[in-house]
């Protein structure tokens, strides 16, 4: 429960940013970082019910796994917003979409390892 109030909190941290970015934005929003607090919350959800309803499967390494794929996914809306208000685009885009991907895979294929691992135990 503690770590779906620190998602919880990250993402109201997020909706605050984007409504303080979006006041000062001269009338110019951005979608994508307007619904970027959206990702945690989702994100401390899809956590919260893997360890009420697979508690042995909740390892820290997906933990980490999961935490990775939400930064580099949030990190990469963030600068597409500010930059999509700004008029301009960035090469990095690409790589946090990539590595948020990446990490993303990992945690499930992690996730689905271990709950093979308990059936067959």
């Amino acid at each position: 429960m503690r770590t779906f109030c620190k998602y919880l909190m990250v993402s109201a941290g997020f909706f605050l940013f984007q409504l303080i970015y979006h006041h000062f934005g001269h009338g110019v929003v951005s979608n994508v970082l307007r619904y970027t607090w959206i990702l945690p919350l989702a994100s401390g959800l899809l956590w919260f019910f893997q360890t009420r309803f697979f508690a042995k499967s909740a390892k820290r390494l997906e933990f980490n796994l999961l935490n990775s794929s939400i930064a580099a996914f949030c990190v990469r809306n963030i600068l597409y917003g500010i930059l999509e208000i700004a008029g301009s685009d960035s090469p990095y885009l690409l790589f946090l979409t990539a590595a948020g991907f990446f990490f993303a895979a990992a945690w499930l294929a992690a996730s689905v390892r271990d709950l093979r691992q308990l059936r067959l135990v």
